[in-house]
């Protein structure tokens, strides 16, 4: 975070004017899809939608919270969040030094999935009966929604490494 404090010291812009000039940069770098820096209480939006990707971070600080300086999860929804298409996933890093965070978020990724037969049909047999298999397996498609790609453990560290000082 150090870095990008002095590279926006070199250009002779403040930070927020530096992450807001410099956002699609750290985003492609990092692979996701937006961001945002908070410091104190100032707050950076990194990428279009700032007021969906603010709604996001209240969400995501107390999900992330128990789960030390960094956390990274490709399902929101499975820790009780919820996601929208915009927001699915969620990347934080505590920023080294600062009373603050950077967090990353990525878009739901739907996912098309194909099964032999409807996988949550449940079958209940009849009193005394034998439960048999399945008669048909036709293909069943379902459509996954709520997610997005899982983080890597290259994109964390990029995310650390841009919240950690020189």
């Amino acid at each position: 975070m150090w870095r990008l404090q002095a590279a926006a010291a070199s250009e002779g812009v403040g930070f927020a004017a530096f992450l807001a000039d410099h956002a699609d940069d750290l985003l492609a770098i990092i692979d996701a899809d937006a961001g945002l820096f908070t410091i104190g209480q100032d707050r950076f939006a990194l990428a279009p939608g700032a007021s969906q990707t603010l709604v996001a971070a209240d969400m995501v600080i107390e999900v992330a919270r128990p789960h030390g300086p960094r956390f990274a999860t490709d399902d929101l929804r499975g820790l009780g969040a919820a996601p929208t298409a915009d927001i699915a996933s969620a990347c934080v890093v505590e920023l080294t030094g600062e009373r603050g965070r950077l967090m990353l978020f990525r878009r739901e990724t739907p996912l098309e999935e194909t099964w032999a037969g409807d996988p949550d049909k449940r079958v209940t047999p009849l009193l005394g009966a034998r439960l048999n298999p399945r008669k048909s397996f036709d293909q069943f498609r379902a459509t996954r929604r709520g997610r997005c790609r899982p983080w890597r453990g290259a994109d964390v560290k990029a995310a650390a490494l841009t919240a950690a000082p020189a």
